[in-house]
């Protein structure tokens, strides 16, 4: 599954309702991680390239891989990427929410409020 489609699988699992203040309010938080391992690569000497170029004319990907070697380390890189959409805080009074928002309104803003105490509790010493 490439990264898109898990993306827009996500997206479509969102939820999100009309407001007094936006058509798409989200409903929820979404939290989405992306971990890029990668191993450092360094080139063979021009001699092999030649060689390599010769008999792998018709194969560019084989090609590439034949001038390429794992670096002697074997060390990895390792990175990570976090995208966070956070549903707003909500107002009844500027939302003009009523009913089921009103109540989804409550849970987002304690939610954040949670959320708020997590984080000022891990930056402590």
């Amino acid at each position: 599954e490439s990264l898109s489609q898990v993306l827009f699988s996500g997206e479509k699992n969102r939820m999100v309702a009309s407001t007094g203040m936006n058509d798409r309010s989200s409903r929820s938080h979404t939290i989405f991680r992306i971990t890029v391992e990668s191993k450092k690569r360094e080139k063979s000497s021009e001699s092999e390239d030649e060689d390599s170029d010769r008999k792998n004319e018709s194969n560019d990907e084989e090609n590439e891989s034949s001038k390429e070697k794992l670096a002697e380390d074997g060390a990895v890189r390792v990175s990570t990427l976090n995208l966070v959409d956070l549903a707003g805080s909500e107002s009844v009074r500027h939302t003009g929410a009523t009913g089921d928002r009103q109540k989804e309104g409550g849970k987002i803003n304690q939610s954040l409020l949670t959320l708020s105490r997590v984080i000022a509790a891990l930056g402590q010493p």
